[in-house]
């Protein structure tokens, strides 16, 4: 006769297996109806060109910004950047680490020019710059990005039952961190990040700090995860808790039983982090869009956690 241990590593074994079951499902329609939506000359030098084009627009608009409705300028170019990053990860597929890298590091460089630009142009007197003297400014920091970026790249990967933690000193050098194939797993990123990716997780805790650009998220199943970001987008997972801060709408696509609750992570250096990152304002936790679902009634694949089973995690 099995122990009640055993009895309940069976049950959860047989669950994970029906989960993998779903997501693979999940996979393979979100596959069929991306060839089906792809155009025949998809390709890199198609990204290329595309995603160049999307940027240079973008840099333009931050150029031709006016003190007149600033605010609201500078939020449509926001949204424009998100777009952008949709763009990015709709292309991951055909894309090498390298491409990808770099094309986050623009967008983060270009989130800072928009908040700079905005605050520059803030109708307040004794900060008011004219439009030629942030023309300037744009043309300089155009000509600074023009040169050979080395990107650094870290993460964790291919890991089963593993316990991890780095600190601040560690994180904040690298454009982008990356977890990938952990199954079982906690994760402590106990610091800034510039930009985060994760894939193919299963039954991990994940505790992440700010992060000043996006948080990209594809095919996490039974996890639990803690993330704070300008941006969030969810791909293909289920049955996963999301505990987090999130500047603008966080996106889900091809998700099914996952659930939201608002950032509940904590850490020494937590308050400062969240302001050096530019995530002191409105946290957009349950304002979440799913692009899967386009009837005007909230989407059955998100809800909100409960607040009598919401869990927030202090880290000494």
């Amino acid at each position: 006769m099995e122990t009640e241990g055993e009895a309940a590593r069976r049950r959860f074994e047989e669950r994970h297996l029906i989960n993998m079951e779903e997501l693979n499902r999940i996979k393979s329609e979100y596959e069929k109806k991306r060839e089906a939506e792809s155009a025949p000359e998809e390709n890199v030098n198609l990204f290329d060109t595309t995603f160049a084009e999307k940027i240079k627009k973008i840099k333009d608009s931050i150029v031709l910004l006016t003190t007149e409705n600033v605010n609201t300028q500078a939020e449509e170019l926001k949204k424009q950047v998100a777009e952008c990053s949709d763009y990015l990860n709709q292309s991951v597929h055909f894309l090498n680490s390298y491409t990808i890298l770099q094309g986050q590091l623009k967008m983060n460089s270009l989130l800072e020019e928009i908040s700079s630009a905005q605050s520059a142009l803030a109708p307040r007197k004794k900060f008011a710059f004219s439009k030629r003297t942030v023309k300037k400014e744009a043309q300089a920091e155009n000509h600074v990005q023009n040169k050979e970026i080395t990107i650094q790249l870290e993460g964790i990967q291919d890991q089963v039952n593993g316990d991890f933690r780095k600190e601040d000193s560690e994180l904040s050098q690298y454009n982008c961190f990356q977890l990938k194939n952990l199954t079982n797993c906690r994760v402590l990123l106990l610091g800034r990040l510039k930009a985060v990716h994760m894939l193919n997780l299963k039954a991990c805790e994940i505790y992440i700090g700010p992060v000043a650009g996006a948080a990209h998220i594809t095919e996490c199943v039974d996890c639990k995860i803690y993330v704070a970001a300008h941006q969030i987008r969810i791909h293909q997972s289920l049955n996963t808790d999301f505990y987090i801060f999130v500047a603008t709408n966080p996106i889900v696509e091809s998700v099914k039983n996952v659930r939201f609750a608002p950032y509940g992570l904590v850490y020494s250096d937590i308050a400062n982090h969240m302001n050096l990152s530019g995530l002191a304002g409105v946290n957009k936790w349950d304002q979440v869009q799913d692009f899967k679902w386009l009837k005007q009634e909230k989407s059955p694949n998100w809800d909100v956690l409960p607040e009598d089973i919401r869990i927030q995690k202090k880290i000494e």
